[in-house]
Protein backbone atom coordinates (compact mmCIF):
# COMPACT_ATOMS: atom_id res chain seq x y z
CA UNK A 1 0.00 0.00 0.00
CA UNK A 2 1.36 3.64 -0.97
CA UNK A 3 2.62 5.51 2.04
CA UNK A 4 1.11 8.83 1.65
CA UNK A 5 3.47 12.82 2.55
CA UNK A 6 1.63 13.57 5.38
CA UNK A 7 2.49 17.14 5.47
CA UNK A 8 0.73 19.48 2.53
CA UNK A 9 -2.91 18.81 3.66
CA UNK A 10 -2.38 16.95 6.97
CA UNK A 11 -3.63 13.87 8.95
CA UNK A 12 -7.11 13.62 7.78
CA UNK A 13 -6.20 14.15 4.13
CA UNK A 14 -3.82 11.58 4.52
CA UNK A 15 -6.50 9.19 5.98
CA UNK A 16 -8.79 9.93 2.52
CA UNK A 17 -6.34 9.61 0.16
CA UNK A 18 -5.75 6.01 1.39
CA UNK A 19 -9.33 5.19 2.17
CA UNK A 20 -9.81 5.49 -1.72
CA UNK A 21 -7.08 2.89 -2.76
CA UNK A 22 -9.48 -0.09 -2.60
CA UNK A 23 -12.41 1.82 -4.11
CA UNK A 24 -10.29 2.65 -7.05
CA UNK A 25 -9.72 -1.26 -7.82
CA UNK A 26 -13.40 -2.16 -6.36
CA UNK A 27 -15.68 0.20 -8.36
CA UNK A 28 -18.16 -1.17 -10.68
CA UNK A 29 -17.57 -0.54 -14.21
CA UNK A 30 -19.27 -1.25 -17.57
CA UNK A 31 -16.75 -4.19 -18.92
CA UNK A 32 -14.70 -3.52 -22.00
CA UNK A 33 -14.92 -6.44 -24.23
CA UNK A 34 -11.42 -7.43 -24.38
CA UNK A 35 -11.06 -8.79 -21.01
CA UNK A 36 -14.86 -10.36 -21.75
CA UNK A 37 -13.33 -12.44 -24.92
CA UNK A 38 -10.34 -13.46 -23.29
CA UNK A 39 -8.91 -13.52 -20.23
CA UNK A 40 -5.54 -11.41 -19.68
CA UNK A 41 -2.81 -13.69 -19.07
CA UNK A 42 1.17 -12.98 -18.76
CA UNK A 43 1.20 -11.84 -15.26
CA UNK A 44 4.81 -13.83 -15.20
CA UNK A 45 5.97 -11.21 -17.32
CA UNK A 46 6.35 -8.26 -15.84
CA UNK A 47 9.25 -6.54 -15.89
CA UNK A 48 9.88 -7.90 -19.09
CA UNK A 49 10.51 -6.32 -22.61
CA UNK A 50 9.81 -9.08 -24.62
CA UNK A 51 8.75 -12.10 -24.42
CA UNK A 52 9.12 -15.62 -26.70
CA UNK A 53 6.64 -18.54 -27.25
CA UNK A 54 8.06 -21.60 -29.20
CA UNK A 55 5.80 -23.96 -31.49
CA UNK A 56 7.23 -27.08 -32.39
CA UNK A 57 7.24 -28.72 -35.94
CA UNK A 58 7.03 -32.27 -36.97
CA UNK A 59 9.52 -32.25 -40.35
CA UNK A 60 9.73 -35.44 -42.58
CA UNK A 61 7.68 -38.28 -43.21
CA UNK A 62 7.65 -42.11 -43.80
CA UNK A 63 8.32 -44.25 -46.85
CA UNK A 64 8.24 -47.51 -48.52
CA UNK A 65 11.82 -50.11 -47.31
CA UNK A 66 13.22 -53.16 -48.09
CA UNK A 67 13.93 -55.82 -45.92
CA UNK A 68 17.82 -54.64 -47.02
CA UNK A 69 17.43 -51.07 -46.09
CA UNK A 70 19.36 -49.23 -44.23
CA UNK A 71 18.72 -45.20 -45.49
CA UNK A 72 15.68 -45.01 -43.87
CA UNK A 73 14.26 -41.47 -44.55
CA UNK A 74 15.11 -39.11 -41.53
CA UNK A 75 12.42 -37.19 -39.66
CA UNK A 76 13.28 -34.62 -37.07
CA UNK A 77 11.19 -32.35 -34.83
CA UNK A 78 12.26 -27.63 -35.54
CA UNK A 79 11.11 -25.24 -33.05
CA UNK A 80 9.49 -22.05 -34.09
CA UNK A 81 10.55 -19.29 -32.28
CA UNK A 82 8.61 -15.63 -31.81
CA UNK A 83 9.74 -12.79 -29.66
CA UNK A 84 7.27 -10.42 -28.74
CA UNK A 85 6.89 -6.55 -27.55
CA UNK A 86 5.73 -5.87 -23.76
CA UNK A 87 5.85 -1.83 -22.88
CA UNK A 88 4.27 0.62 -20.53
CA UNK A 89 1.40 3.12 -20.63
CA UNK A 90 -0.37 5.38 -18.25
CA UNK A 91 -2.27 8.54 -17.07
CA UNK A 92 -2.32 10.59 -13.77
CA UNK A 93 -4.32 12.40 -12.16
CA UNK A 94 -4.05 14.99 -8.62
CA UNK A 95 -5.45 17.56 -6.29
CA UNK A 96 -4.13 20.79 -5.75
CA UNK A 97 -3.15 21.59 -2.27
CA UNK A 98 -5.97 24.53 -1.78
CA UNK A 99 -8.37 21.28 -3.17
CA UNK A 100 -6.69 19.23 -0.37
CA UNK A 101 -6.96 21.88 2.53
CA UNK A 102 -10.68 22.41 1.74
CA UNK A 103 -11.51 18.33 2.01
CA UNK A 104 -9.65 18.61 5.12
CA UNK A 105 -11.29 22.08 6.65
CA UNK A 106 -15.06 20.43 5.25
CA UNK A 107 -14.28 16.97 6.70
CA UNK A 108 -15.76 15.74 3.21
CA UNK A 109 -13.97 12.67 1.51
CA UNK A 110 -12.01 13.89 -1.39
CA UNK A 111 -13.59 13.27 -4.79
CA UNK A 112 -12.82 9.32 -5.90
CA UNK A 113 -13.80 9.99 -9.08
CA UNK A 114 -10.70 10.67 -10.38
CA UNK A 115 -8.80 7.91 -9.27
CA UNK A 116 -11.72 5.60 -11.25
CA UNK A 117 -11.46 8.24 -14.25
CA UNK A 118 -7.56 6.66 -14.27
CA UNK A 119 -8.64 3.20 -14.29
CA UNK A 120 -11.40 3.59 -16.59
CA UNK A 121 -8.63 5.05 -19.29
CA UNK A 122 -6.09 2.45 -18.13
CA UNK A 123 -8.53 -0.25 -19.20
CA UNK A 124 -9.88 1.69 -22.27
CA UNK A 125 -5.80 1.80 -23.29
CA UNK A 126 -5.72 -1.84 -22.77
CA UNK A 127 -8.90 -2.89 -24.96
CA UNK A 128 -7.98 -1.30 -27.48
CA UNK A 129 -4.73 -2.23 -28.02
CA UNK A 130 -6.05 -5.79 -28.05
CA UNK A 131 -7.89 -4.78 -30.57
CA UNK A 132 -5.94 -2.80 -33.13
CA UNK A 133 -2.55 -3.31 -31.14
CA UNK A 134 0.24 -0.49 -31.89
CA UNK A 135 2.51 -0.09 -35.38
CA UNK A 136 4.47 2.51 -33.46
CA UNK A 137 5.54 -0.13 -30.06
CA UNK A 138 5.56 -3.10 -32.56
CA UNK A 139 2.51 -4.92 -30.78
CA UNK A 140 -0.56 -7.14 -32.26
CA UNK A 141 -4.25 -6.76 -31.71
CA UNK A 142 -6.76 -9.17 -32.96
CA UNK A 143 -7.11 -7.43 -36.17
CA UNK A 144 -3.28 -6.31 -36.88
CA UNK A 145 -1.79 -9.55 -36.70
CA UNK A 146 -0.21 -10.15 -39.51
CA UNK A 147 -0.96 -14.35 -40.16
CA UNK A 148 -4.60 -14.60 -39.79
CA UNK A 149 -6.51 -15.52 -42.85
CA UNK A 150 -8.80 -12.65 -43.83
CA UNK A 151 -12.23 -13.27 -46.10
CA UNK A 152 -14.14 -10.48 -47.82
CA UNK A 153 -17.85 -10.76 -47.31
CA UNK A 154 -20.59 -9.03 -49.01
CA UNK A 155 -21.73 -5.82 -46.37
CA UNK A 156 -25.55 -5.99 -48.37
CA UNK A 157 -26.26 -9.98 -46.41
CA UNK A 158 -26.18 -8.10 -42.94
CA UNK A 159 -28.57 -5.25 -44.27
CA UNK A 160 -32.71 -4.92 -44.27
CA UNK A 161 -33.65 -6.88 -47.23
CA UNK A 162 -30.75 -9.51 -47.91
CA UNK A 163 -32.15 -12.96 -48.26
CA UNK A 164 -31.56 -14.40 -44.68
CA UNK A 165 -30.32 -17.81 -46.49
CA UNK A 166 -27.60 -15.31 -47.80
CA UNK A 167 -26.38 -14.31 -43.70
CA UNK A 168 -26.32 -17.47 -43.05
CA UNK A 169 -24.56 -19.14 -45.60
CA UNK A 170 -21.64 -15.98 -44.67
CA UNK A 171 -21.87 -16.40 -40.99
CA UNK A 172 -21.13 -20.51 -41.75
CA UNK A 173 -18.46 -19.69 -44.22
CA UNK A 174 -16.12 -18.19 -41.22
CA UNK A 175 -16.02 -21.07 -38.79
CA UNK A 176 -15.83 -23.38 -41.93
CA UNK A 177 -12.29 -21.26 -43.42
CA UNK A 178 -11.11 -22.34 -39.64
CA UNK A 179 -12.21 -25.70 -39.89
CA UNK A 180 -10.74 -26.29 -43.55
CA UNK A 181 -7.55 -24.33 -43.11
CA UNK A 182 -6.38 -26.34 -39.80
CA UNK A 183 -7.39 -29.56 -41.47
CA UNK A 184 -10.07 -30.28 -38.56
CA UNK A 185 -6.75 -29.91 -35.96
CA UNK A 186 -9.12 -27.32 -35.00
CA UNK A 187 -12.16 -25.43 -34.34
CA UNK A 188 -13.45 -22.08 -33.63
CA UNK A 189 -15.55 -21.40 -30.27
CA UNK A 190 -16.99 -17.21 -30.71
CA UNK A 191 -18.37 -15.28 -33.40
CA UNK A 192 -17.21 -11.88 -32.83
CA UNK A 193 -20.03 -9.52 -34.63
CA UNK A 194 -20.05 -5.63 -34.14
CA UNK A 195 -23.38 -4.04 -33.14
CA UNK A 196 -25.12 -3.22 -35.99
CA UNK A 197 -25.17 -6.87 -37.27
CA UNK A 198 -26.05 -8.62 -34.06
CA UNK A 199 -28.83 -6.97 -33.56
CA UNK A 200 -29.71 -7.50 -37.14
CA UNK A 201 -29.14 -10.83 -37.07
CA UNK A 202 -30.87 -10.95 -33.29
CA UNK A 203 -34.00 -9.40 -34.75
CA UNK A 204 -34.54 -10.14 -38.35
CA UNK A 205 -36.69 -13.61 -38.92
CA UNK A 206 -35.29 -16.62 -40.67
CA UNK A 207 -38.35 -17.43 -42.40
CA UNK A 208 -41.80 -16.35 -42.58
CA UNK A 209 -43.11 -19.60 -41.62
CA UNK A 210 -42.35 -18.96 -37.59
CA UNK A 211 -40.27 -16.26 -35.62
CA UNK A 212 -37.25 -17.92 -35.26
CA UNK A 213 -34.63 -15.20 -35.91
CA UNK A 214 -31.10 -15.40 -37.83
CA UNK A 215 -29.25 -15.44 -34.90
CA UNK A 216 -31.16 -18.48 -33.48
CA UNK A 217 -31.27 -20.38 -36.75
CA UNK A 218 -27.49 -19.66 -36.97
CA UNK A 219 -26.67 -20.86 -32.79
CA UNK A 220 -28.69 -23.97 -33.52
CA UNK A 221 -27.29 -25.15 -36.64
CA UNK A 222 -23.32 -24.40 -36.39
CA UNK A 223 -21.00 -26.83 -35.59
CA UNK A 224 -18.85 -24.92 -33.73
CA UNK A 225 -19.09 -21.30 -33.17
CA UNK A 226 -21.87 -21.21 -31.26
CA UNK A 227 -21.00 -18.72 -28.77
CA UNK A 228 -22.03 -15.17 -30.54
CA UNK A 229 -20.44 -11.93 -29.43
CA UNK A 230 -21.95 -8.57 -29.34
CA UNK A 231 -18.59 -6.34 -29.51
CA UNK A 232 -18.77 -2.86 -30.37
CA UNK A 233 -15.70 -2.20 -30.77
CA UNK A 234 -15.91 -3.95 -34.17
CA UNK A 235 -18.16 -1.40 -35.59
CA UNK A 236 -14.82 0.60 -36.55
CA UNK A 237 -12.35 -1.96 -36.39
CA UNK A 238 -12.02 -3.17 -40.09
CA UNK A 239 -9.09 -1.91 -42.34
CA UNK A 240 -11.29 1.35 -43.79
CA UNK A 241 -12.87 2.34 -40.25
CA UNK A 242 -16.19 -0.27 -40.72
CA UNK A 243 -17.01 -2.93 -39.41
CA UNK A 244 -15.19 -6.14 -39.06
CA UNK A 245 -16.15 -9.45 -37.98
CA UNK A 246 -13.89 -12.36 -36.91
CA UNK A 247 -14.43 -16.08 -35.62
CA UNK A 248 -12.01 -17.48 -33.54
CA UNK A 249 -10.51 -20.16 -31.19
CA UNK A 250 -10.76 -19.22 -27.67
CA UNK A 251 -8.43 -21.59 -25.59
CA UNK A 252 -5.03 -21.53 -24.03
CA UNK A 253 -3.06 -22.79 -27.10
CA UNK A 254 -4.68 -20.78 -29.55
CA UNK A 255 -4.44 -17.11 -28.44
CA UNK A 256 -3.67 -15.01 -25.34
CA UNK A 257 -4.45 -11.44 -24.26
CA UNK A 258 -0.89 -10.40 -22.57
CA UNK A 259 -1.18 -7.97 -19.41
CA UNK A 260 1.66 -8.26 -17.27
CA UNK A 261 0.24 -5.25 -15.36
CA UNK A 262 -3.45 -4.88 -15.33
CA UNK A 263 -3.41 -1.91 -13.25
CA UNK A 264 -0.76 -0.11 -10.84
CA UNK A 265 -1.60 3.19 -8.51
CA UNK A 266 1.89 4.39 -7.68
CA UNK A 267 2.95 6.36 -4.30
CA UNK A 268 1.66 9.76 -4.49
CA UNK A 269 4.36 12.66 -5.77
CA UNK A 270 4.32 16.01 -4.13
CA UNK A 271 4.70 18.87 -7.25
CA UNK A 272 4.79 22.23 -5.74
CA UNK A 273 1.24 22.76 -4.75
CA UNK A 274 0.14 19.63 -6.47
CA UNK A 275 0.10 16.07 -5.23
CA UNK A 276 0.12 13.80 -8.09
CA UNK A 277 -0.95 9.92 -8.87
CA UNK A 278 0.72 8.08 -11.74
CA UNK A 279 -1.29 5.23 -12.81
CA UNK A 280 0.53 2.70 -14.91
CA UNK A 281 -0.03 -0.82 -16.86
CA UNK A 282 2.37 -2.77 -18.82
CA UNK A 283 0.63 -4.83 -22.01
CA UNK A 284 1.39 -7.19 -24.72
CA UNK A 285 -1.95 -7.12 -26.90
CA UNK A 286 -3.14 -10.40 -28.55
CA UNK A 287 -0.96 -12.88 -29.49
CA UNK A 288 -1.55 -16.65 -31.45
CA UNK A 289 1.17 -19.09 -32.40
CA UNK A 290 -1.37 -20.95 -34.31
CA UNK A 291 -2.84 -18.03 -36.42
CA UNK A 292 -5.08 -20.74 -38.46
CA UNK A 293 -7.17 -20.98 -35.65
CA UNK A 294 -8.75 -17.71 -36.23
CA UNK A 295 -10.65 -16.01 -39.22
CA UNK A 296 -11.18 -12.42 -39.93
CA UNK A 297 -14.45 -11.61 -41.88
CA UNK A 298 -14.04 -7.97 -43.88
CA UNK A 299 -17.26 -6.56 -45.15
CA UNK A 300 -17.07 -4.88 -48.07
Amino acid sequence: MPQFNQSSGGLFVGEQLMAQAPRIYEQQLQPLNADTILTPSGQDLKGAAQFAREVYEHQGQADWVGDASDDLPQVNVGVIRDAYNIDMAGCSYSWTLKELQAAEFARRPLDVRRGISARRAIESFRNSLFFLGSAAKQIYGLFSFPFIPRVQLDLADFRVGADPDDTLEALYSLEREVVLATGTAATPTDLLLPTSIYMYIGSTRASTLNNDTILQVYQRNALYAKNVRNVIELETAGPTGGPVMACIRVAEDAAEHIVPNPLEVLPPQERNLRTVFNVITSVGGFISEFPKNHVIGELS
